[in-house]
């Protein structure tokens, strides 16, 4: 981390490292409450999620009022940082 920064000519502390994979801010306390409940639920765990994340999309775009095809969901910021660069 502390030769990217180096490179970039910027302080660790402004740095954030995306192969983490983990949330700088850390969970929010209503994901928290809603993994929870999900987890509980042995019907939700048995459907794979839906890889286009059609609904997530959609209701994302309805609250931040853009089209949906503006929207990228992926397993991490890496990975969708490496799918755009990829083409």
């Amino acid at each position: 981390m502390a030769a990217t920064c180096g490179i970039w000519e910027c302080r660790p502390k402004r740095c954030w490292n995306f192969s983490a994979n983990v949330n700088p801010r850390g969970l929010p306390p209503r994901a928290l409450a809603r993994l929870t409940d999900d987890a509980a639920n042995p019907q939700l765990l048995q459907r794979y999620p839906d890889p286009s994340a059609h609904a997530l999309r959609s209701a994302l775009s309805r609250q931040l009022d853009v089209p949906p095809e503006a929207i990228a969901i992926g397993p991490g910021a890496e990975a969708l940082l490496a799918r755009r660069c990829d083409r």
